[in-house]
């Protein structure tokens, strides 16, 4: 049995580590606000998401980083999208359409800008 419980041991100690290294994958940008609006093109909601300067200037420096690269943008550890960055990104505003409802927009309006709320950005983990 001790042998079991060593194994089981290790192997909870193993997913704990690869659980720790995925979340150290990503960075958190600080949100200084967000609302919801609607895509004119589309009629679906759009959430709009305005970095603090610290955000801003680690979204334009992790930007630079992953060029031609495929990354996921998160809220609360769920992935929203995973687009390509194509070119250095130094905007404050952040726009992100399509896959939610009104209601889940405003859900992860209100998740982004609470006291401990953010957006995360790392590399695409498939």
């Amino acid at each position: 049995m001790t042998k079991i419980s060593r194994t089981g041991g290790v192997l909870l100690a193993l997913i704990m580590v690869q659980s720790l290294a995925a979340q150290e994958d990503v960075l958190v940008l600080p949100v200084e606000r967000a609302t919801v609006s609607v895509d004119s093109a589309t009629g679906d909601p759009l959430l709009l998401i305005w970095l603090s300067r610290q955000g801003r200037d680690g979204f334009t420096d992790f930007s630079n980083e992953h060029i031609g690269s495929r990354v996921d943008v998160m809220v609360d550890g769920e992935v929203l999208t995973s687009p390509f960055i194509q070119s250095p990104i130094q905007s404050e505003l952040l726009m992100i359409s399509g896959g939610f409802t009104q209601e889940e927009a405003e859900i992860l309006a209100k998740k982004l800008t609470a006291e401990d709320g953010g957006i995360g950005v790392r590399p695409f983990a498939p």
